[in-house]
């Protein structure tokens, strides 16, 4: 992406659930951009971690699910800002997600 802005960037993101054990990282340090034109497949074993990964991304998560590190931006704004996904926001009419069930996809 030479010269191009990333319209998603992800660096070093954490997650982790809080558990009677102590915590259970699910997301360890994912980082990648998303630039114009592209897209991203999430792909991956059957508790690997993809889900989370998408709802920290779109800042879904609930507990005792938890980002404790990294930054996620969209657009080139941090998604902690609530000014990133208010009802007349950009990043909010752009931003889309599709959830899938498992074996409903086929190449």
């Amino acid at each position: 992406m030479i010269g191009t802005r990333p319209i998603l960037e992800v660096k070093d993101l954490v997650v982790e659930y809080a558990s009677a054990d102590g915590p259970v990282r699910a997301v360890d340090r994912v980082s990648f951009e998303v630039g114009p034109g592209e897209f991203l497949g999430i792909v991956g074993e059957s508790g690997c971690g993809k889900s989370t990964l998408l709802f920290a991304i779109a800042r879904l998560l609930s507990p005792p699910a938890e980002i404790v590190s990294g930054e996620v931006r969209f657009e080139g704004s941090s998604t902690r800002s609530p000014a990133c996904w208010e009802r007349r926001s950009p990043a909010r009419s752009r931003a889309a997600r599709s959830f899938s069930k498992a074996g409903t996809w086929s190449p």
